[in-house]
């Protein structure tokens, strides 16, 4: 799909946005921010030729730049800092945007080490963000900037994810980086703590600097662990392909600088074991990520992620969770297009949940309903509709008044006007639901590029099959969410009174992970709800 990351380098007028409704942001990023941001907001890479006459043919919502030593394919390489300051190129874009009244944003991702090298570019901008937050008050007093904040590194659902690959979790341990022999002597002892046991376990480096100075070499006892260096779209894949990833932690005593892969790993349900870190516990409050302080510490997580296969799916679901709800890209732009003046505050969006039970087994489908967490961490309003054989008008009115639940009687005709929600869920008799299912299958569909359908695995195929996070050609009874016309053909087959609960629709779905369902009969583990 061409990109508009290229759009004012290849011709002279600029191709359409390709996100309607999203912020147009004239840019100067690196080639990873660029391709993160570019699937929530309309990137227009600006170069330093013909700045006037190409903010005047875009007409921006802001100018958005971050700390880029060789921003937009190296047009704006040693522009923004240098000895003597920002080059005239910068200054000028600058200028122009003022002239025009376009805000501008200035993100320093580099922080602190590199908070003296950017501060005369950001006291240029109008708002300054930053991922280090004790930088704050020195932004404020040294820049003279009063429109300061932090905004954290975040995951792309585009290029972050967990669909199966070739070889998905088959490697063991894998860290990637680089190792500095002669400088930043915290994060190696760090490594010194994380890799011995990693190597007992089996670990696999990619080194980001396997060609460069024997100064960033890893120790000659890692020698065999090194196995070469990939690009960033191919080093994606390995985050699938193994079940650990180790972290360590540049700014260490941080609360609010986690490394751009812990975000992106998360969001590709793959577990981090990491050094402890104030900034993860902050970011990662309920352990999704697992912080060890010792060799032994990191030895047992280690073990016991890679032993225990239900243990390491579920830190991966949980951080997973945060992730899709919290730290996407989506949720910075926001943040982005507030300070702008511009707020995209998400609207509620309707979910409908479609309750197939007979009368004695509806009680427990509307407590496990009540349970559900998804409007506590999503602007979701829920409502209940049930079949005219399950209730009439009058006794959904009685069910409101008991448990303060919307419902409504589905009439079975006409279906259309029924079905205008966000999303519409299913729910069985004879089935228990943990208190994420909504959560996690709306997170998935809302979030995710996964089409109209998701529903979810049962325990019976963990470890048999690979029907896990892929999709596949049915939709199961029962344990599904969907959009627009899928919906529709979905509740028609729900409601068929000749299915049964191991019912498998023929309708395509995305099947994701099997947590917050236990099927009758099913052997799941004792924390199936994850």
């Amino acid at each position: 799909m061409p990109s508009t990351l290229t759009a004012l380098a290849t011709g002279p007028d600029p191709v359409p946005p390709r996100h309607t409704g999203a912020l147009d942001a004239v840019s100067v990023l690196d080639a990873f921010s660029a391709q993160c941001f570019d699937g929530s907001m309309n990137l227009w890479p600006i170069t330093p030729q013909n700045v006037a006459t190409d903010l005047d043919l875009i007409k921006p919502d802001l100018l958005f730049v971050e700390s880029a030593w060789s921003g937009n394919q190296k047009a704006w390489r040693y522009q923004l800092t240098s000895s003597t300051g920002p080059k005239k190129a910068i200054r000028q874009l600058l200028d122009a945007c003022n002239q025009r009244g376009i805000p501008t944003v200035f993100w320093n991702k580099e922080d602190p080490p590199h908070f003296e090298d950017f501060l005369p570019l950001a006291s240029m901008f109008d708002h300054v963000l930053t991922t280090e937050g004790d930088m704050v008050p020195r932004y404020r007093a040294e820049a003279g900037r009063d429109s300061v904040g932090v905004m954290q590194f975040a995951a792309s659902p585009l290029i972050h994810n967990p669909f199966r690959t070739d070889s998905f979790r088959q490697g063991a341990v894998c860290f990637a980086g680089q190792y500095f022999q002669h400088k930043y002597p915290e994060r190696q002892q760090q490594m010194d703590m994380l890799f011995p046991p990693a190597k007992e376990a089996g670990l696999t480096i990619y080194s980001r600097m396997l060609q460069g100075a024997s100064e960033y070499q890893f120790p000659v006892a890692y020698s065999d662990n090194v196995v070469g260096s990939l690009p960033y779209d191919e080093m994606v894949h390995e985050y699938k392909r193994h079940k650990i990833f180790l972290n360590v932690n540049s700014v260490p005593q941080s609360a609010t600088m986690c490394a751009r892969r812990i975000f992106e790993l998360s969001a590709c349900k793959t577990v981090v074991i990491s050094a402890d870190s104030p900034a993860i516990r902050r970011t990662y409050p309920d352990g999704e990520v697992l912080t060890v302080t010792s060799q032994d510490e990191a030895a047992d997580a280690m073990s016991l992620v890679l032993r225990d296969d239900v243990y390491r799916r579920a830190i991966g679901q949980r951080a997973w969770r945060r992730t899709a709800a919290e730290h996407l890209y989506q949720d910075r732009v926001m943040q982005i297009a507030s300070l702008v003046g511009q707020p995209q505050d998400r609207q509620p969006s309707l979910l409908r949940v479609f309750l197939d039970a007979k009368e004695e087994q509806l009680g427990a489908l509307l407590d496990a309903v009540k349970r559900q967490s998804i409007t506590e961490r999503l602007p979701v309003v829920l409502e209940v509709l049930l079949a005219r054989g399950t209730a009439t008008t009058s006794s959904a009115s009685e069910i409101t008044a008991r448990t303060g639940l919307r419902v409504r009687v589905l009439d079975t005709e006409p279906l259309a006007p029924t079905l205008a929600p966000d999303a519409l869920a299913a729910m069985s008799g004879g089935t228990d639901y943990g208190p994420d299912y909504l959560l996690d299958l709306f997170l998935m569909l809302d979030r995710f590029p996964v089409g109209d359908v998701v529903s979810k695995a049962r325990w019976t195929d963990v470890g048999t099959s690979d029907r896990e996070e892929r999709l596949d050609p049915g939709t199961d009874s029962g344990a599904w969410i969907a959009r627009g016309a899928a919906a529709t053909m979905l509740l028609q087959h729900q409601q068929d009174p000749a299915h049964d609960s191991s019912a498998v629709f023929p309708i395509p779905s995305y099947v994701a992970d099997p947590f917050n369902l236990r099927r009758s009969g099913d052997s799941a583990p004792s924390d199936w709800t994850c």
